[in-house]
């Protein structure tokens, strides 16, 4: 009997064998032949618990390759180097397909990436302190204490004299109070900033799934399963081609798309628009799979889904500080939280207080006055 004590399926003939009955019981014709076929492996002596699958032994698992752009062209890339030992009528054509939509992909994904970047920094340039200084005559920094000056308790008991602030810092301040809870760019840019997370780690698991599979080491060794749907192994120059064009690209998506979010959050000056501008940019991270789900084939697309990567399984130094058990979950939280406070902190550290200094000022309800008044009460 096997496992869990249900009956191998050779016992039946073992037992009508040991009884010198030359018939199988009745049975159903598909189940009595893979019975006789059974009971034909035993007597040749092979292990009939590898028959279901000759590739995949205790120290391997599979993993299937994402449906993408990136999985599409891996896929392609080892078909190759598999040659006739799949069925594959075109292998040179196939690669040639899925090049043409790793181009397209590329073309769509930097082009729209370089145009946000380039709207980004034109938003930026008006809170440098050169622009602003042309606008305001004051720098982010002197805008914030002037502000926290005339909100200042001891100001704001001789009303009378207030001297306001200049008409155009006011008309400012109107504008980045339109946000007038500050804790929202910290929970979009922090929302923004794990949303990316798993672009990062989609380059890192390229990387490791190709540390991990099979090296090819010769014609003894198969690349792929005869069905064509479970990669075994990966000669070395493919390897380095993904680790390039696969990994690396993504890696350097994924920090180009992170500040962009990030820098176009906290130029927003409207609540409504920070939550739409999220939503927007969040398009940037699906092209991958729109191009395939678009323009690749059905029966490319159906193969692409059930093709699977054979990897080793190998306990690593991540295993032994409990990594996978919560450890690099509480890792990637706190990444997070530093790179929100990076931005927030030191980078827009201005911005941000500038926004603070104004939602204090427009809370007592002063309005702009002349900015000569202004500077001769700072210097009295």
């Amino acid at each position: 009997s096997g496992l869990g004590g249900e009956a191998h399926p050779c016992s039946a003939v073992c037992a009508a064998m040991a009884l010198g009955q030359p018939k199988v019981p009745t049975m159903d014709l598909d189940y009595r032949a893979l019975i006789v076929e059974t009971a034909a492996q035993v007597e040749e002596g092979v292990d009939v618990v590898a028959v279901d699958d000759d590739y995949i032994d205790k120290g391997k698992y599979t993993m299937n390759l994402p449906v993408d752009v990136y999985g599409f062209i891996v896929l392609r890339l080892v078909e190759l180097a598999a040659g006739d030992s799949i069925k594959n009528r075109a292998p040179r054509l196939h690669l040639l397909v899925a090049t043409l939509l790793y181009l397209v992909y590329l073309v769509l994904v930097f082009g729209v990436t370089i145009f946000l970047m380039v709207l980004v920094d034109n938003q930026a340039v008006k809170w440098e302190d050169d622009s602003f200084v042309a606008r305001h005559s004051l720098t982010l920094t002197d805008a914030s204490h002037l502000l926290l000056e005339l909100t200042d308790p001891r100001v704001t008991v001789n009303a009378s004299y207030h001297p306001g602030i200049p008409d155009a810092l006011f008309n400012t301040c109107k504008d980045l109070n339109a946000v007038p809870q500050r804790y929202i760019y910290y929970l979009m840019v922090f929302y923004w900033v794990v949303k990316m997370w798993t672009e990062f780690k989609s380059a890192r698991d390229w990387c490791m799934n190709m540390f991990l599979v099979e090296t090819y080491s010769g014609p003894d060794q198969k690349i792929m399963s005869e069905d064509g749907l479970k990669i075994l192994a990966i000669p070395t120059y493919q390897k380095v081609i993904v680790c390039v064009f696969v990994a690396t690209v993504k890696f350097v998506i994924f920090l180009m798309v992170l500040h962009i979010g990030c820098v176009f959050l906290l130029m927003q000056t409207n609540g409504f628009a920070i939550v739409i501008k999220v939503m927007a940019m969040s398009v940037v991270l699906g092209i991958d799979e729109q191009v395939v789900d678009s323009l690749a084939l059905r029966e490319a697309s159906r193969k692409l889904k059930e093709t699977q990567l054979v990897l080793r399984r190998e306990r690593t130094c991540l295993h032994r500080i409990y990594w996978y058990d919560g450890v690099g979950g509480l890792v990637f939280l706190l990444m997070a939280v530093l790179v929100v406070l990076l931005y927030m902190k030191v980078l827009f550290v201005d911005l941000m207080d500038l926004r603070w200094s104004c939602n204090e000022y427009l809370r007592d309800g002063w309005m702009p006055f002349d900015m000569r008044r202004a500077a001769v009460y700072l210097e009295n």
